[in-house]
């Protein structure tokens, strides 16, 4: 029930009855409606939050766990709230399975994996899960193995010359 139909049903009985209904509708309608600002403006701004949040998560990631923690997820509900993607710097700082804040060197570890196909291997140290990322291959790296030149069509042969 509005505050102006309670005033017209219970004449007398409200200390509001002495507030004017223009004002009243005023005073009791709650606070203005902040302006809006538009998607990119908040993405942005939700960005660097995370990054603040993020990074100062990790510089506390060994001397206050805890607290690590809870600026990760706040980071991690702005991102979510907002519908940004953080980048893979950011992400990577964040359990795949148990979803837990861990970054490399207090909650997870990092190896370079020595197979054909060269990956980081990240475990996470709270659940064990590990992980992989795929690292490119470097142009003009030594020891790499040399590149194939692409398919050419062979020359017509020409017929053998006699005589000669």
């Amino acid at each position: 029930v509005s505050i102006l139909a309670f005033q017209a049903s219970h004449p007398g009985s409200n200390p509001g009855d002495r507030i004017p209904p223009a004002r009243a509708a005023r005073v009791f309608a709650g606070p203005a409606p902040r302006p809006r600002m538009h998607r990119a403006a908040l993405r942005r701004i939700a960005e660097e939050r995370m990054r603040v949040l993020l990074g100062e998560a990790a510089s506390n990631a060994l001397s206050d766990p805890q607290l690590a923690a809870r600026q990760a997820a706040a980071a991690r509900r702005i991102a979510t709230r907002h519908r940004v993607r953080p980048p893979y710097e950011l992400r990577a700082c964040f359990c795949k399975r148990c979803k837990s804040f861990a970054p490399p060197g207090a909650g997870s570890r990092v190896r370079i994996g020595r197979s054909a196909v060269r990956a980081l291997r990240v475990t996470c140290l709270l659940c064990g899960h590990t992980y992989r990322r795929i690292l490119p291959r470097a142009a003009g790296r030594e020891g790499a193995p040399p590149q194939r030149a692409p398919a050419r069509a062979a020359p017509p042969s020409a017929p053998p010359v006699d005589g000669l």
